[in-house]
């Protein structure tokens, strides 16, 4: 936020403060309407809520951020900054001394102790957001890059912080960024083209969980002995986003529509099987 004014400043705090959103979506949505902030979070919440909640679940979710907003008007102001020193001493806790890295086992601890399984999708997440490069592992500058970024400088910033971070998903754009870099992260050699059927098969339930009403048919597509040896392109990986917003059932499938040869044989096999 360098090339922000005090009042910008200020506003993009009251902001995240009260969607708990990203501080880059929080600029992108005041810029957008012109540094309103009232308007701006109303519509934040209009289009994170509306395009992923029936219209009962929005009207809740809108009563519980109008309760939300005034109970932080009763509470002492969140802190806006967080100490980077205390993220590298949380860093430090779980390093690897020979490597200078959290390997694996620390990273197994660091994600029990903030009540994250380590094979849940808020493990990608917060991947993500620190932008590691190997999964598995943290380095040093993504561990404490990322935890700064997020306002997080211990374990209970973390626990308070990652269900909004997941709730962000909701929202088309930063659902399509996160599922960018899921493929990327998940492939075993950066190098590599196309991401193991075996990895997919596992990433796609925690991705697509309510979101995919034929995620099922999906994985036992894909469980075919003839399919385990096939690979999943990064088009096939992105396509497959528009592909569950859209293909409820067979009927909603038109076979002249631009799909991936895959998703085409998919929903052949699918008709087949009804």
């Amino acid at each position: 936020m360098s090339n922000l004014s005090n009042d910008e400043r200020n506003k993009v705090n009251r902001f995240t403060s009260i969607t708990n959103a990203s501080e880059k979506r929080a600029i992108n949505m005041l810029k957008t309407y012109s540094w309103n902030v009232d308007r701006a979070i109303d519509e934040f919440f209009n289009q994170t809520d509306k395009k992923s909640t029936s219209f009962n679940e929005y009207q809740k979710l809108r009563k519980d951020n109008l309760e939300r907003q005034k109970q932080l008007k009763n509470q002492k102001p969140k802190k806006t900054w967080v100490d980077r020193n205390k993220i590298e001493v949380l860093f430090n806790k779980y390093k690897d001394n020979e490597t200078g890295q959290i390997e694996y086992d620390g990273v197994e601890k660091f994600l029990t102790q903030c009540g994250v399984d380590l094979m849940a999708v808020e493990s990608l997440i917060l991947s993500w957001h620190m932008d590691a490069q190997i999964m598995g592992a943290y380095s040093k500058k993504e561990f404490c890059d990322g935890l700064f970024k997020i306002k997080c400088e211990n374990l209970e910033d973390l626990k308070e912080k990652i269900p909004f971070l997941k709730d962000e998903l909701a929202d088309k754009a930063t659902f399509e960024d996160f599922n960018s870099y899921v493929f990327k992260f998940a492939k075993e050699d950066p190098n590599h083209r196309v991401l193991d059927n075996t990895i997919a098969v596992a990433l796609w339930p925690l991705l697509y969980d309510g979101k995919f009403k034929l995620l099922d048919k999906w994985l036992e597509f894909w469980k075919l002995e003839e399919n385990k040896k096939k690979t999943i392109s990064e088009d096939l990986w992105t396509t497959l986003v528009e592909f569950t917003r859209t293909i409820k059932s067979v009927e909603d499938y038109d076979p002249m529509e631009a799909w991936p040869v895959m998703i085409d044989e998919f929903m052949e096999w699918l008709e087949e099987q009804n």
